[in-house]
């Protein structure tokens, strides 16, 4: 509750905000301000007084208010059966009371409790919002119905820009839209309380059945298996439906070897979906992270790290994946060996993971780029930098490292040019695991490393999950549209844990059909493209234009330079012609003066 709200601020307009006439100036009507909204209006929009619900007001009786605050507070008022209400609302009963009206659990005791407007259609109904462990319950002041909408039901918690800037927009997989408004100041605080409660609410059910250091059982394995699958076909079709696949996040022309050796995905199982297989067991330090992302690819394990992540193709995949969201400067650097020998290396690259902190990674890399923030600060860059460092790791494999079973890719991204980035880092996992018969489960979690103490953890948190998630879900519809525009090529064999050592590394480097190559070797050795020679004209006759047009600019040099010295000729010329004048100007008068003089004496000695 917020009971001391103080009244907004008057603005001084200089049109009315209702009817757009003119106010506040010599030649115009004369401005009054709503002592409720602080709005400027002419004087036929603000005829009605009314007790205005804030606390410094309630004594002075009834006050000027504009139309629209005076049918909004008639409102309230009627609702809460009284004048003397601020619009912080009633008291809200106690907390057992609320357990008995809402027929809630015994653990079901409210967290948080909020004064706020439910809006049905176009309608305010204010009351209680009330925040337990496991819903979210409503309470009007007029009817006391009560409603109850279950964490479970929630699919998305939204903050809106429409008109109610400050309201709260919650969805529900039933197809009802709740709009929450008039929190009174309190609106960023219960968006975050109760994004805090859903997001525990999540986690908790996913543990739920399993106790202390145990998994869930393979029957349950196999059916949240067999849900994926059928989400990833609804996606799946609706991609090649709609012709999205043409627009795959790699161009068509990309240079995938097509050499001998390599493993062909003709996109078709050779079982049926709902052939049983055994799931591999959950990663057990995703756990300890949020997870953000879980899906299903279809295609081989090995051949989702070659498209996705390796040196070649998945380095371009990456690098359009980030153009699409608006990255510049992005520098991805090809997979090197992580030698253990080499502790100084091995200490760096470990550094900052506080929850993937395995010692058997085989490969890292650096990434990095300018990414612009989702919301703008004043006086701060356009873009933030982000540098990550990447590790790789072979889980799990099979048939003597010819088939992979899992792999992990985790890592670390550090920021700058944003507010508070030198308190925290963003740490995230990627588990790619083999489910069934041509399809990799995948799953990505994140925790948000804080290096200092700051009021503004849960902001950040929260910030920094919800852009995860968006960035995440689109990576996801990328990674399945190249996939399926990418289901008939042949594709190199990658790198087996044997050839991840640091001594063989460098010969997978060197070997022609290798799908370890950097991506500047490969397209050094491609012939020009059109595109190239066209830029290339352009540059050559850029360089000729600036060739003429220095030319020019020495001959005007040249010609300003003659007439410079021209006129000073002249100057010198006109300035020798006046000294000339006045010296025959000057000895004559000289002679008349004396003369006259002479007379002068003359004629006074007589």
């Amino acid at each position: 509750m917020n009971s001391n709200l103080p009244p907004p601020p008057f603005a001084n307009m200089y049109a009315c905000e209702s009817c757009r006439e003119d106010i506040g100036s010599l030649l115009s009507k004369g401005r009054h301000h709503c002592r409720n909204c602080g709005g400027s209006f002419c004087a036929n929009c603000t005829t009605r007084t009314i007790i205005v619900p804030y606390q410094a007001y309630l004594t002075r009786g009834e006050l000027r208010v504009c139309d629209g605050c005076y049918h909004r507070i008639q409102n309230f008022q009627r609702q809460v059966k009284s004048t003397s209400v601020t619009w912080s609302g009633l008291q809200p009963p106690p907390s057992s009371v609320i357990v008995r009206d809402f027929e809630l659990f015994e653990d079901e005791a409210p967290v948080s409790i909020f004064n706020c407007a439910l809006f049905l259609e176009t309608t305010p109904f204010y009351g209680h919002l009330v925040l337990t462990r496991k819903r979210l319950c409503f309470q009007s002041y007029v009817d006391g119905k009560k409603r109850k909408v279950a964490y479970a039901q929630i699919v998305s918690l939204l903050k809106p820009q429409f008109y109610y800037i400050n309201g709260l927009q919650v969805k529900t997989k039933r197809k009802e839209t709740f709009f929450l408004a008039e929190f009174n100041g309190l609106r960023d605080t219960c968006f975050l309380r109760l994004d805090q409660l859903i997001r525990a609410y999540q986690e908790a059910s996913k543990r739920k059945g399993s106790g202390p250091g145990k998994s869930p059982s393979s029957k349950e394995l196999r059916r949240q298996a067999l849900d994926r699958r059928r989400s990833y076909k609804l996606i799946s079709e609706h991609i090649v439906s709609s012709g999205t696949s043409a627009n795959a996040p790699l161009p068509s022309t990309s240079a995938i070897s097509t050499d001998g050796g390599g493993h062909t995905d003709d996109g078709r199982s050779t079982a049926s979906d709902e052939e049983p297989f055994e799931p591999l067991p959950p990663d057990p330090l995703l756990g300890k992270m949020t997870v953000l992302l879980d899906c299903e690819l279809r295609a081989d394990v090995k051949r989702v790290f070659d498209l996705l992540w390796n040196d070649g193709p998945g380095q371009e995949f990456s690098h359009s994946n980030m153009e699409k969201a608006r990255n510049i400067d992005i520098d991805i650097e090809s997979w090197k060996p992580l030698d253990k020998a080499d502790a100084v290396t091995a200490a760096e690259v470990r550094k900052g993971f506080e929850i993937s902190k395995e010692d058997d990674y085989t490969l890292y890399r650096m990434v990095r780029s300018q990414h612009p923030p989702k919301t703008s600060f004043p006086g701060l860059p356009p873009y933030a930098g982000c540098t990550r460092t990447q590790r790789f790791r072979l889980d799990k494999s099979s048939n003597g490292g010819d088939k992979w079973d899992r792999f992990v890719i985790t890592e670390l991204n550090r920021m700058s040019k944003i507010p508070f980035s030198d308190y925290f880092e963003v740490e995230m996992r990627f588990v790619f695991s083999r489910d069934g018969n041509n399809y990799c489960h995948v799953q990505a979690g994140l925790v948000v490393n804080f290096l200092k103490a700051t009021w503004f953890k849960s902001q950040i948190n929260s910030s920094t999950r919800s852009e995860s998630k968006e960035a995440l879900e689109s990576w996801a519809k990328q990674a399945i549209e190249f996939l399926e525009s990418q289901r008939n090529r042949v594709v190199p064999l990658s790198p087996t844990l044997r050839a991840l050592s640091a001594d063989s590394f460098n010969e997978l480097e060197s070997e022609p059909g290798s799908a370890v190559h950097p991506v500047l070797k490969r397209a050094a050795s491609a012939p020009r493209s059109l595109v190239q020679w066209l830029l290339l004209g352009l540059l050559l006759y850029g360089l000729f234009l600036l060739r003429g047009h220095q030319a020019q600019t020495q001959q005007l040099t040249d010609a300003t330079t003659k007439l410079l010295e021209h006129l000073q000729e002249q100057q010198r010329f006109m300035h020798e012609q006046a000294l000339k004048l006045q010296q025959r100007c000057e000895g004559p008068s000289v002679e008349a003066a004396l003369e006259t003089l002479q007379r002068f004496v003359d004629t006074s000695t007589k």
